[in-house]
């Protein structure tokens, strides 16, 4: 029984060759009968309503819409057709054996019917599932796994960049994947995953070096060990990555680090076109994600602080005292000061010169109150002139130089509308082992409140 003629689709886009092959696709109809698709999407609605056995592509429509469509087909042969002869945007895909090639352009008719045959019994004879067996599909898919990583809500940024990372080592097949980011022109390790027990040195001048090509850099940047050798001593070279890929990361437009991948050991298979595709993808996505965490930090931080100074607002900085009273009451060996500071006529400063000198006003305060503690004591606005402060681990010695140093910043006149007038303010604290619950420690360092002259 002979076998009826194959039903092949032709995305013939640009190519005139193969709108030639379709207007004499009638001399063929015996053995192979051509079904014109003006392109991918339209050859997908084809496929989805008829029996189509393999599917002929001008080389040229794209190497990325390309390995998207045999990622959803790959029940189907596909041959590409063009000039070799020519560049190609698609030639290493049919380097690594990817994709069957069909030179239509210099072919008589009866050798193309033949390709098509060849092509579509292979196919048949290797199975489906040798088609991921592929080193681009496998990559293809482990994309597709990587993207649902970063689509994971339940999991925190930091857990998808972790996840992120460890797939990366896995896609590329390199040793480690990291993170840098730029700060004052150094380069600080943000996240990192590492396939072996190993330690990189991370902070050696080539590392440096090759992060900053790939922070100047608008495409990834690559190397292979011999490539490196040809930059560096052999030397140096013993010291650190044996291959490298790496590309920058913008967050919110401004370029935060560079995403990188690299190996102690040479590395066996080059770097592809394909390879450098994906890790421009991956530093985009890295870049989403940290600017997606970043606009959560700013949010969160504007719940919890002071828009105006900076400073933690009131019910924020009630939560820390209710910490730190609680710790107390559990330790003998910890206390803690309170001291609350507030604006003399501050109400009057507003009017006579204007809630804009008002707000210059209590920017310098917060600044002379964060001059005179230390790091680790909180400093918080409590109410439109009151400020409070939590200094650790204090006693009513320690308080007391505390609330002189701050008596003393307000001696210096400030800067209102220009000139220079003096502020004064009422001071007063208390110690947190002399009080039984936080509302009693805050009454009384109201109590105990003096005003400076």
């Amino acid at each position: 029984m002979n076998h009826r003629p194959y039903n092949v689709l032709v995305v013939a886009s640009n190519n005139k060759a193969l709108h030639n092959l379709l207007k004499n696709s009638k001399k063929l109809q015996e053995e192979v009968i051509l079904i014109a698709a003006s392109s991918l999407n339209d050859a997908v609605q084809t496929i989805e309503s008829s029996e189509i056995d393999a599917v002929i592509v001008d080389i040229n429509i794209g190497s990325t819409s390309l390995i998207e469509f045999n990622y959803q087909h790959p029940q189907l042969p596909i041959l590409l057709a063009g000039d070799l002869s020519t560049e190609l945007s698609v030639d290493e895909l049919i380097h690594e054996g990817m994709y069957d090639f069909l030179d239509v352009a210099n072919l008589p008719l009866t050798s193309v019917v033949t390709s098509i045959k060849l092509c579509v019994s292979r196919y048949a004879a290797q199975g489906i599932a040798h088609t991921w067996h592929h080193p681009i599909l496998h990559k293809l898919k482990s994309m597709e796994h990587i993207f649902s990583i970063t689509s994971q809500k339940e999991d925190s940024t930091s857990t998808q960049i972790h996840k992120m990372l460890e797939a990366s080592c896995e896609l590329f097949g390199e040793q480690f994947c990291f993170i840098y980011r730029l700060i004052n022109d150094q380069f600080a390790v943000d996240f990192q995953h590492a396939t072996t027990e190993q330690k990189p040195l991370i902070s050696l001048p080539i590392q440096e070096k090759l992060n900053y090509l790939a922070i100047n850099s608008p495409n990834p940047i690559h190397f292979t060990y011999q490539q490196l050798n040809e930059h560096f001593s052999e030397a140096q070279l013993e010291q650190v990555t044996k291959s490298y890929m790496g590309c920058r990361i913008i967050v919110q437009e401004k370029v935060y680090g560079v995403l990188c991948l690299f190996s102690n050991t040479p590395r066996v298979i080059p770097y592809t076109g394909i390879d450098i595709s994906f890790l421009k993808i991956l530093a985009e996505w890295t870049g989403t994600l940290l600017s997606r965490q970043l606009i959560i930090d700013q949010l969160q931080y504007s719940e919890t602080h002071d828009a105006l100074t900076g400073l933690l607002k009131r019910y924020s900085f009630l939560d820390q005292l209710k910490r730190c009273f609680a710790r107390s009451l559990l330790s003998n060996n910890y206390s803690f000061a309170l001291i609350i500071i507030d604006i003399n006529n501050f109400k009057d400063i507003n009017e006579q010169f204007g809630h804009t000198a008002g707000d210059a006003l209590l920017k310098q305060v917060t600044t002379r109150l964060q001059a005179n503690t230390r790091p680790k004591d909180t400093v918080g606005r409590f109410a439109s002139d009151e400020f409070i402060v939590i200094v650790e681990d204090a006693d009513h010695q320690q308080a007391e130089q505390c609330c002189m140093r701050i008596h003393s910043a307000f001696t210096e006149p400030f800067e209102i509308e220009n000139t220079k007038r003096n502020v004064t303010c009422a001071i007063g604290f208390a110690i947190s082992h002399e009080h039984q619950t936080e509302h009693n420690l805050l009454n009384a360092a109201e109590s105990m409140q003096v005003k400076t002259q």
